[in-house]
């Protein structure tokens, strides 16, 4: 409530934005997360902390792809800071030294900041990849028979529970595209390119408990 009452006196500020966008997070509120992650990164490009809000916030809403994007432009920009930060302290040092003639200690020592990038990097990764198999086994665990005699052609894709709202087939003299979107999700498209001509306004599809 107190960062909403902030930017509400000062709608132009980043951080609050960035600051809002984890309190979001730990309430699970994903999607108001990653829209208040991208305000911040609207008025603050180069900030990576946004990047790691917008990453988590999508990846909870299992937008993964654009998860991954956040995290590794995030790692980038976390990577180049940290080297400007660390080129700098050197630079100071060198200085002092030069006035002193003493060696100047290292007051803090470089750490492997973009850890908690590359941990959720590697998880969408996994995810991603994951789900292309997963996929691919389905695509190829369905089956389909198709046969032409010289008044009709006959084609059947073994799906099982398929909505009829979820079958979308088109025809052509020559082809038949078939695209169901399966139980899980995942659409499975299928196209033929026939052997003799048909009439498209003659065909039609049928959609039963256990084939299409």
């Amino acid at each position: 409530q107190e960062l909403t009452t902030a930017l509400e006196k000062n709608p132009d500020d980043a951080e609050h934005y960035c600051q809002r966008a984890y309190a979001y997070i730990l309430l699970q509120k994903y999607a108001d997360a990653v829209a208040d992650a991208k305000k911040s990164l609207e008025l603050n490009p180069s900030n990576a902390v946004a990047l790691l809000r917008k990453g988590l916030g999508e990846y909870h809403i299992k937008n993964y792809a654009s998860a991954l994007e956040a995290f590794r432009e995030g790692q980038r920009l976390d990577t180049t800071q940290e080297y400007i930060q660390v080129s700098f302290e050197s630079l100071q040092r060198r200085r002092l030294h030069n006035l002193s003639g003493q060696p100047v200690p290292v007051l803090c020592h470089p750490h492997n900041v973009d850890d908690t990038f590359t941990i959720w990097i590697k998880r969408c990764e996994e995810t991603l990849n994951g789900k292309k198999k997963h996929i691919y086994l389905i695509k190829h665990l369905i089956r389909y028979d198709w046969y032409q005699t010289e008044s009709q052609v006959i084609v059947t894709i073994m799906i099982k529970n398929a909505q009829k709202d979820d079958v979308s087939v088109q025809f052509s003299e020559k082809e038949m595209n078939a695209s169901v979107r399966l139980p899980s999700g995942e659409d499975y498209n299928l196209k033929l390119v026939l052997l003799h001509s048909v009439v498209p306004e003659q065909s039609t599809f049928k959609v039963l408990s256990t084939k299409v």
